[in-house]
C-alpha cells in the first residue's frame, strides 16, 4: 500500500488517494449492489459479489488519465489496497 491514502471527506465518504504517477484521488463505498451504486459514473470492481460490491467514483486526477488498460490495472490495485486496509481496521 506504499502509493495509497486514505481519509474521509466532511461528509464522511471514503477517500483513496494514489500518490505515485498517475496521481488521482476518488470516493469509494462498498455494499449491496442496489444500495451502494453510486449515482454519477463509476468503476466497478466486477470480482465482487452483488452482496458486497466495491465502486470508485468521482475521479479527480491530478495527472492526465491513462490510457484504459492502465486504468484497469491501477483500479485493481486500488481494491486490493483498500481490502488491505479494511482488514488493518479491524
Amino acid at each position: 500500500m506504499k502509493h495509497w491514502s486514505f481519509e474521509q471527506d466532511a461528509t464522511g465518504r471514503g477517500v483513496i488517494k494514489h500518490n505515485a504517477l498517475p496521481r488521482f484521488c476518488a470516493y469509494w463505498t462498498s455494499g449491496a449492489a442496489e444500495e451502494a451504486a453510486p449515482l454519477e459514473p463509476f468503476w466497478k470492481d466486477t470480482n465482487s459479489n452483488e452482496d458486497d460490491c466495491l465502486y470508485l467514483y468521482g475521479f479527480q486526477w491530478i495527472d492526465s488519465q491513462p490510457d484504459s488498460m492502465t486504468f484497469e490495472r491501477l483500479m485493481q490495485e486500488a481494491i486490493k489496497a483498500i481490502d488491505e486496509w479494511i482488514v488493518s481496521r479491524l
